[in-house]
């Protein structure tokens, strides 16, 4: 591993179930064939125990192997207080630990190309932005006891959306398919909710696109693969999987986002990049969306598509 990480990107992958190694093998791979170096991987665990991180490790030495230029670091979460799905806090834990100038996360059961981080740097680069995103195509999986990670049998065009505005009516841009610049944002704005068990994701975009600029221009750039299972299991639940209580875990969440958009407020510069001029005082998300349905106002950047058929589309998925 390169000594100098100033130019690194370090992913995050976040793994609760050592189970679930053969989906995981599958994502690390995908890391270590990236063009990108240096990179430095940071294995987050979930309250694994001695014996659980021991088996893990040896598990690891074939992957290290394969390129020992990718450093594959584990860390372990072991606190016990907190959420039991502790999603947000493993995020802030690979947060902590990471040292160089881009910032990404990769869930365990998807899968990134080679290009991925080469494409996602370049659009930083170019775009003088704090965060950029890449086109990520819907994989759909059939659930099957025979093949743990699950039989692909589709892969779909990504999500629709094209602009911040976009981003703030739903969650049309896949986690991995983010990397963050992290010279370019306050360590205070580099941390995750961990009062959320879901959507923690989303709510990262939401806060983040008020105070950064975010660069779209690689979206028309397939970089990965966002992978779900037809039985749910793997994703915010799915039309033909979902049962009420999860349907109201799942409701309280959106709710709680719903709050977010009404007081997260859109600071000056952002607006300004959105063609607000002057910059309205007190914008909230919330405030601009609600404006742009009414016809009250028009935008340099207006949402590529009406608000209905983004949600539709993400309600499908689960995203």
């Amino acid at each position: 591993m390169h000594d100098d990480l100033s130019d690194a990107v370090e992913v995050i992958v976040r793994f609760h179930n050592p189970a679930l190694f053969e989906e995981l093998s599958g994502a690390l791979l995908s890391l270590i064939a990236q063009s990108w170096r240096p990179l430095r991987v940071l294995l987050v665990t979930q309250r694994f125990t001695d014996a659980q991180s021991q088996a893990l490790e040896a598990r690891l030495a074939p992957f290290r192997a394969i390129d020992p230029s990718v450093s594959l670091d584990v860390v372990r979460y072991t606190r016990e207080d907190g959420l039991a799905d502790a999603r947000s806090a493993l995020l802030n834990a690979g947060i902590a630990e990471a040292r160089g100038r881009y910032l990404a996360v990769l869930d365990y059961d998807d899968v990134l190309y080679p290009e991925a981080y080469t494409v996602l740097v370049n659009a930083l680069s170019a775009s003088g932005g704090a965060v950029a995103f890449g086109g990520i195509a819907l994989k759909s999986l059939a659930a099957s006891t025979a093949v743990p990670f699950g039989i692909g049998f589709a892969r779909l065009g990504r999500l629709p959306g094209q602009t911040l505005v976009d981003t703030f009516r739903d969650g049309f841009c896949p986690f991995h398919g983010m990397l963050l610049d992290r010279s370019r944002i306050a360590k205070a704005d580099l941390w995750a909710d961990d009062s959320l068990e879901l959507f923690e994701d989303y709510e990262w975009h939401l806060r983040l696109g008020t105070r950064y600029p975010f660069s779209y221009h690689a979206l028309d750039n397939i970089i990965g693969e966002y992978r779900y299972k037809d039985d749910g299991s793997n994703t915010v639940p799915l039309r033909l999987s979902i049962d009420a209580p999860r349907m109201a875990i799942w409701r309280r969440y959106a709710e709680e986002i719903e709050r977010r958009r009404a007081s997260l407020e859109i600071a000056p510069a952002i607006q300004a990049g959105l063609g607000i001029d002057p910059p309205l005082q007190g914008l909230t998300i919330r405030g601009l969306l609600d404006r742009l349905d009414r016809g009250e106002m028009t935008l340099r950047q207006q949402a590529a598509l009406p608000q209905r058929v983004l949600a539709y589309a993400s309600a499908e998925v689960g995203l």
